[in-house]
């Protein structure tokens, strides 16, 4: 039935919505690189996860970096926006809403900007993107990314390589062929902006268990984390596989787990805590609600991160804190890989889930990462 809907979906959306929207949408073709020194205004599509958007701060920071005066726009989620609360390279944030009235809101207000141009970076559901594109800056010049078909949305069609790139270098390329810019490595280092606020929050709780940052030369415990959760059923670990994981690094005395998880899995932090002695592991948010940037700084401080593949891969990086992390076989690209970070990963075999990978197997490589770590910080010390 699933197979019958599918193609009926198909046929329905080549046969009808797109010779309609194509006869409705009078997008001419744009040639050539886009002058970035010019453009007065330009409007980002970033409204999906977490990881997306903090993958997507570099891009923000290169863009106003090569036009200081350039209003950027940002079409958020409810679920993103908080990433770019922050950031000083946003000047405007359109959180896009389900709820009819507040969507037309946001559309009318995104309008009222009359950006001049819209850069599609959702790159599947491309009609949704397209099509909040045209009725944002119908008379603007829109850019998207992906198959011909989808040509007639935009001024400007980019294909894209992918797979063996992280993200961030995808969307640096994409850019680049839009407006014809150089980017440099280093300017794609992932960051997340820390208040004043949040780092506080996160000292207190660390003194209150007696710990202490990595970076802090005091003769205090340090601390990994482990993170619970993960939003696709397919990433999530199993209560054996972190309890077994907890109670492998319980056994070092010279660290102390820090569990961070979302308050779906509270149940399975609180069981995890209490199977062992309360001061090798420890909760950092009793029902696993905290501020996105308590939570960045809280990694920030950390020796190393264990996770399932999930926008705390992209935190660390953003954070610059080592990462091991465990992947499904759908990512076996590089594109959601941790960024610029000493990391280590372990993968599922085919067709299975996070959940499968044996917890031998998970302890042994994150001893390998121990050791290379411990090496390369010695080998740091004596250079």
């Amino acid at each position: 039935m699933k197979t019958v809907l599918r193609k009926l979906e198909w046929v329905l959306r080549h046969a009808i919505v797109y010779p309609f929207l194509k006869s409705v949408l009078k997008n001419n073709p744009v040639e050539g690189h886009l002058d970035l020194s010019s453009v007065r205004s330009i409007l980002l599509l970033r409204y999906d996860k977490l990881g997306d958007m903090i993958v997507t701060k570099p891009i923000f920071r290169i863009l106003k970096s090569r036009n200081p005066g350039l209003k950027l726009g940002v079409v958020t989620s409810r679920a993103n926006a908080e990433i770019i609360a922050d950031d000083p390279h946003v000047d405007q944030k359109h959180v896009l809403d389900s709820h009819p009235l507040r969507l037309a809101s946001m559309l009318r207000d995104a309008r009222g900007e009359h950006y001049e141009i819209v850069v599609n970076l959702i790159f599947n559901r491309t009609t949704t993107g397209a099509l909040l594109a045209n009725i944002i800056s119908p008379d603007g010049v829109k850019i998207g990314q992906g198959e011909e078909k989808y040509r007639f949305y935009f001024n400007k069609l980019i294909t894209l390589p992918r797979s063996q790139l992280h993200m961030v270098e995808v969307l640096a390329n994409y850019v680049s062929q839009v407006f014809g810019l150089s980017i440099k490595p280093e300017e794609l280092d992932l960051f997340y902006e820390i208040d004043s606020h949040a780092r506080s929050a996160v000292d207190q709780f660390l003194a209150s268990h007696a710990l202490v940052r990595r970076q802090e030369s005091r003769d205090l415990m340090k601390y990994v984390i482990v993170n619970l959760s993960a939003g696709e059923q397919v990433n999530k670990l199993s209560l054996i596989q972190v309890s077994d994981v907890v109670r492998h690094l319980s056994q070092s005395k010279e660290i102390v787990t820090v569990l961070i998880f979302d308050p779906t899995d509270e149940t399975k932090a609180r069981a995890v805590e209490t199977a062992l002695s309360p001061a090798r592991c420890i909760r950092f948010s009793a029902n696993g609600k905290a501020p996105l940037s308590q939570i960045a700084s809280l990694i920030e401080g950390a020796l190393f991160v264990i996770t399932p593949d999930t926008s705390i891969v992209h935190f660390a990086s953003a954070v610059h804190t080592p990462t091991f992390a465990i992947f499904s076989p759908l990512r076996k690209s590089k594109e959601w890989f941790p960024f610029n970070v000493p990391f280590s990963t372990v993968t599922a075999e085919e067709n299975m889930p996070v959940s499968s990978v044996p917890s031998s197997k998970v302890i042994d490589a994150i001893e390998t990462f121990r050791a290379e770590l411990a090496n390369s910080h010695q080998r740091k010390e004596h250079a």
